[in-house]
C-alpha cells in the first residue's frame, strides 16, 4: 500500500509543502478467537484419530462459530482437507456474518459419490 500527500496543483510552487517529522499512525485489528462448537448435520462425533466417523449422507452441513474481541464484520473460511492427505481437499468459498457469528456450509459429495472424511 501506498500513501502520498500532493498539492492541489503540482505544477504550482504555492502548493508545495515541508513536513518535518510526518507520521501515519495505524490502527491494527487483533485475530478472532479459535473455532468453537464445531458440528456437523447430521450429528456425529469427531475425532482426529484411531476409528474416524463416517457421515452417511451426500450432503452434510458444517457449523462454527467465531468471535471477534472487538466486534464487528467477520469473514468465515473452512479448508476441507482430506484424513492422512496432504493439502487443502476443497476451499470453501467465504461467508460472512457480524462477529459473533455462527457460520454453516453444506459439503457436496464429489462427483464420483466417493466419502469425504472431514
Amino acid at each position: 500500500m501506498t500513501f502520498g500527500a500532493l498539492a492541489g496543483n503540482e505544477g504550482s510552487a504555492s502548493g508545495w509543502k515541508r513536513y518535518e517529522n510526518p507520521r501515519l499512525p495505524v490502527t491494527y485489528n487483533r485475530l478472532p478467537g479459535a473455532p468453537t462448537n464445531l458440528g456437523t448435520t447430521p450429528a456425529t462425533s469427531c475425532a482426529t484419530s484411531g476409528t474416524l466417523p463416517v457421515i452417511n449422507d451426500t450432503a452434510p452441513t458444517l457449523s462454527w462459530r467465531v468471535a471477534d474481541p472487538y466486534g464487528g464484520n467477520m469473514i468465515g473460511n473452512l479448508d476441507v482437507v482430506e484424513v492422512g492427505g496432504s493439502g487443502i481437499h476443497w476451499d470453501m468459498p467465504d461467508v460472512t456474518g457480524v462477529s459473533p457469528a455462527t457460520f454453516t456450509k453444506t459439503v457436496l459429495s464429489d462427483s464420483t459419490g466417493q466419502r469425504q472424511n472431514v
